[in-house]
């Protein structure tokens, strides 16, 4: 009965700290001036964000920044340089994300709902948690794609069949570098310049491949977003997917920034951002695929029964060497 009443006791004495850590967070975030958010998603979705957090903490003054991840990562050193560091949450790729956490641009944070990330969507060390994945899949028009021709694996793309009739992100270096470490470079290799030789018509934008595939300007694309094509499906268009196992998820990732104006508050749009509502808003709102563990994607079919790939974003720091490695085997500028 002692143990059982030490360990009753203990659990309180624990949860109460952690209480009345928030208790804290919350108090010192009501004396900051506001919250200065840079960000990669699209504005609108930025804006929502923002909104539904200063509905649940009414104090906060969110300010959004929005531009593409290299543009924000470009700004940050830019700033730096000048001896600022105006943001206080950053949401960006997460190439970008890990080159800045090297220059000791973020601060460690654990968000409250961490343990429901899965390894590979958190940085060991706190320095990033997955905002949301984009995943990459194989979508087909299917008015010129029988179901019997439907791809399930990259090798069914080598079937004559699909000569002339493929199309692909010009600048998907992520994808590609992922392909590689799943089979092994050797393998990997052997498989894209096969596809090479399938006459691949290049242009720049998953969405704008997407687009083109639904119009029947290709019957295939090799790496489209899940989200998009479906997307562009819901909306009448025809177009489907399929996930080739283990699908390959890329991520953008939220951190806290180091000597952030406002890092109480920054804090807390952490956690809410990350947190099951957060995430929930991520995938019914904003139509993304979330990276919670008890957050379904809109459609659930985007997520469930998928084995997952987490692009590890430590591989931006070789993406110069894959970049040209994919530009000399699919022979594009």
């Amino acid at each position: 009965m002692k143990i059982v009443a030490f360990l009753t006791l203990f659990l309180a004495v624990r949860m109460s700290g952690v209480t009345l850590a928030q208790e804290d967070l919350l108090s010192e975030a009501r004396n900051e001036r506001g919250l200065v958010i840079y960000g990669s998603p699209n504005l609108d979705d930025l804006n929502f964000l923002a909104t539904a957090f200063t509905k649940k903490y009414s104090f906060a003054k969110p300010q959004v920044y929005r531009a593409t991840s290299a543009a924000i990562y470009n700004k940050v050193i830019t700033e730096a340089r000048g001896g600022r560091r105006a943001f206080d949450v950053m949401i960006n790729s997460g190439f970008e994300t890990h080159l800045l956490k090297k220059g000791n641009f973020f601060a460690p944070y654990f968000p409250k709902e961490i343990n429901r990330y899965a390894q590979g969507f958190k940085e060991p060390l706190g320095y990033w948690t997955t905002f949301f994945t984009n995943t990459h899949v194989i979508s087909y028009n299917d008015r010129q794609v029988k179901p019997e021709e439907v791809p399930r694996s990259y090798e069914d793309l080598l079937h004559p069949r699909w000569k002339g009739r493929l199309m692909m992100h010009s600048e998907d270096y992520e994808w590609f570098t992922n392909q590689l470490l799943i089979r092994g470079e050797d393998k990997g290799l052997k498989l894209m310049r096969a596809l090479a030789q399938q006459e691949i018509t290049f242009r720049r934008g998953h969405t704008l491949i997407s687009q083109l595939v639904a119009a029947g300007e290709g019957a295939a694309s090799i790496n489209s977003y899940a989200y998009r094509s479906e997307r562009i499906r819901r909306d009448g268009a025809p177009i489907k997917w399929v996930a080739v196992e283990p699908v390959v998820a890329n991520l953008l990732c939220i951190s806290v920034g180091m000597d952030a104006p406002n890092p109480n508050t920054a804090r807390l749009f952490v956690d809410f951002a990350t947190s099951k509502e957060g995430q929930t808003i991520v995938s019914q709102r904003f139509q993304r695929v979330p990276a919670h563990k008890d957050v379904e994607a809109n459609p659930p079919s985007l997520t469930r029964g998928i084995n997952f790939w987490p692009s590890n974003p430590e591989l931006g720091e070789k993406i110069d060497h894959y970049g040209k490695l994919f530009r000399e085997v699919f022979r594009v500028n």
